[in-house]
């Protein structure tokens, strides 16, 4: 825990830019730094993701990711059935629904949700975006994200909340809703 808090502080240092094409940087066991703009990038219309630590970059217990949500967009409700996830938010406001509480976000709030418990996080309002950095101590859940950006953004098939977790529940996820 006390590596993803520093991590926390860490990527907090580092943003997040739009890719028109997936980057990667070569792993390595001894340790890097990234600038702002490299990592693994999963562009798409509603966000952008880049991978900052995974089992491909180095890191062989847990996943950082920099997301960028646009206005309007966010994740649908959902649970992780084994895995924590905690979240930082680097720049922007926007909402976090945990449990059946709602709760305003802004730069500087750290979110922590244990597993099992329902959440989302959305930027509802029109202006700027919401920046999050979040951890994950399941690098696993990384072939989530890749099969879903894979089918909702590059072949561009409609996913259904059923399609959802077709994907999801492989790697221990639950969506309620798509948003």
């Amino acid at each position: 825990m006390k590596i993803l808090l520093s991590l926390v502080l860490l990527s907090c240092l580092f943003g997040c830019v739009d890719k028109s094409k997936e980057t990667t940087v070569a792993p390595s066991s001894q340790g890097y730094i990234l600038k702002h703009d490299q990592g693994t990038v999963f562009p798409n219309s509603d966000s952008s993701i880049i991978v900052k630590a995974s089992p491909e970059l180095g890191s062989q217990n847990d996943i950082t990711i920099v997301q960028k949500v646009k206005p309007g967009k966010g994740t649908g409700l959902h649970y992780h059935t084994d895995v924590d996830e905690i979240f930082y938010v680097i720049e922007g406001n926007g909402t976090a629904v945990i449990g059946n509480k709602s709760y305003n976000i802004e730069a500087g709030d750290f979110i922590f949700i244990p597993k099992n418990l329902d959440h989302k996080i959305r930027k509802y309002d029109s202006t700027g975006i919401l920046k999050i950095v979040f951890f994950m101590d399941k690098p696993g859940l990384l072939e989530f994200f890749k099969q879903r950006h894979k089918q909702f953004y590059v072949d561009k098939m409609p996913m259904t909340l059923e399609d959802l977790n077709k994907v999801a529940e492989k790697y221990g996820t639950h969506f309620k809703s798509l948003n």
